[in-house]
């Protein structure tokens, strides 16, 4: 769901991401990035339309994301695995 903040109101969302855990939007607000849990992938969304457009498979389940100033680089943190002991 995206929210506007002035409002404090649903203003749309983006379907099909069963299981989201970061966003992040590019600097100049055509796109989100998204991390999806369920699929371990990197969901680029194209914000005019609410679409998701490309799937990047990533290793494990991604967490946070992050995009860089100039919108050239996309971060994206994963878990290692488990923990023991």
């Amino acid at each position: 769901m995206l929210i506007d903040p002035a409002t404090n109101k649903v203003v749309g969302g983006i379907k099909d991401i069963e299981v989201n855990h970061g966003a992040a939007a590019a600097p100049d607000g055509t796109r989100l990035y998204i991390t999806n849990e369920a699929e371990s992938t990197l969901d680029v969304a194209d914000l005019k339309t609410l679409q998701v457009i490309k799937h990047i498979p990533l290793t494990n389940h991604p967490n946070n994301v992050a995009v860089s100033k100039d919108g050239k680089r996309v971060y994206c943190r994963h878990r290692l695995g488990r923990r023991r002991g």
